[in-house]
C-alpha cells in the first residue's frame, strides 16, 4: 500500500543510523535468497495452477496530526479451468478499512478490520464464503536517495464462515517491499515507478505428511505511474504459493492486477471547513 509513505521525506541518516542500515542489508540479503530458494522451487515442483485477476482501489485520507485514515475495495475474478480468461468468472469482493498512526516519521502503526465474500462459482470448485479479520500490523520505512524500502510485521485473526461450518485461524506474514521512482527522486506528478514485495504467511496448514506452520508466499511485482502528487495507477503481477512440503497438493496462483491510488482525499473538503 503506497500510503506507506506518504509523510516521508527521505531523511538523512548519521553514522550510527548507517550501521543499522548495513546491518539490515544483511537480514534483507538473505531473506531474498531464502524466497527465491521457495520460489524456484515452486516453479519447478509439481503442483496445481489457477489464474485470477483483481482490480483494487485504495482511498487514503489527509493525515489528521500523526493519524490517517485509509479505505481499500477488491473485486476479484477467476479463470476457467482451461486458464485460458483470467476474467470468465466473478469470484469475489474485499472491503478492507484502516486507521492507522505514526509515533515517528519511518514507523506507522495500523489497525484494520477485513470482510471478503467468495462467490459459488461451481465452475472452479469454489464454495461461497465469508471471511472477517481483524489485523494489527507494524511497519518501518527506510530510505535511500534511490528507492524507498520497508519491513512490515503482523498478525491476522480470521472467521472463516462456509455454509456448514465456521473456521477460526490466526495468521502471523513478514512483508518486505521497496518502490522505486524511475525518472524523479520522489512519488510526485509524472513519476514512473517500480514496485517489488515478498511476503510470508505463517499459520497452521492440514498438512497430512508433516506438522507445516508456513502457509503462503506472495511475490509481487509492479510498474506504476503518479498521474498528480496523490493518485497513482499501478498495474502488477503477484505470485502466490501455497506449499504442502512433502505431497502433490501445492498450488501455484498467477494474479494480474492493477490498482489505483487515491491519496489525501478529502484535502479539499477539509479546507472548506476550516
Amino acid at each position: 500500500m503506497n500510503p506507506s509513505f506518504i509523510v516521508l521525506h527521505m531523511p538523512r541518516y548519521y553514522d550510527g543510523q548507517r550501521k543499522d542500515i548495513t546491518s539490515l542489508t544483511v537480514i534483507i540479503r538473505f531473506f531474498l535468497f531464502f524466497s527465491f530458494v521457495i520460489f524456484s522451487n515452486s516453479i519447478f515442483a509439481q503442483h496445481k495452477k489457477f489464474s485470477q485477476a483483481y482490480i483494487e482501489t485504495d482511498f487514503t485520507t489527509k493525515p489528521i496530526k500523526r493519524y490517517l485514515f485509509e479505505l481499500d475495495l477488491t473485486q476479484g475474478t477467476s479463470a476457467d479451468t482451461g486458464q485460458t480468461n483470467i476474467l470468465k468468472y466473478r469470484s469475489y469482493a474485499i472491503v478492507n478499512p484502516w486507521f492507522h498512526f505514526y509515533p515517528t516519521r519511518v514507523i506507522k502503526l495500523s489497525l484494520g478490520g477485513f470482510y471478503r465474500h467468495d462467490l459459488d462459482v461451481e465452475e472452479i470448485n469454489q464454495n461461497s464464503m465469508n471471511e472477517y479479520r481483524i489485523s494489527a500490523y507494524a511497519l518501518f520505512n527506510i530510505s535511500s536517495r534511490k528507492f524507498y524500502l520497508s519491513h512490515r510485521a503482523g498478525i491476522d485473526l480470521r472467521w472463516l464462515m462456509y455454509d456448514d461450518n465456521t473456521q477460526y485461524r490466526t495468521q502471523l506474514r513478514y512483508r518486505l517491499k521497496a518502490i522505486m521512482p524511475i525518472n524523479k527522486k520522489e512519488l510526485v506528478k509524472g513519476t514512473f515507478f517500480l514496485s517489488f514485495s515478498e511476503e510470508i504467511l505463517f499459520s497452521k496448514v492440514n498438512n497430512p505428511k508433516r506438522t507445516q506452520l508456513i502457509n503462503l508466499f506472495l511475490t509481487n511485482v509492479g510498474l506504476g505511474y503518479c498521474l498528480t502528487d496523490n493518485i497513482q495507477i499501478e498495474p502488477g503481477y503477484s505470485c502466490q504459493y501455497h506449499p504442502l512440503f512433502g505431497t502433490d497438493s501445492s498450488t501455484l496462483t498467477n494474479v494480474w492486477n492493477i490498482r489505483f491510488t487515491f491519496n489525501n482525499i478529502f484535502i479539499g473538503y477539509l479546507k472548506d471547513k476550516k
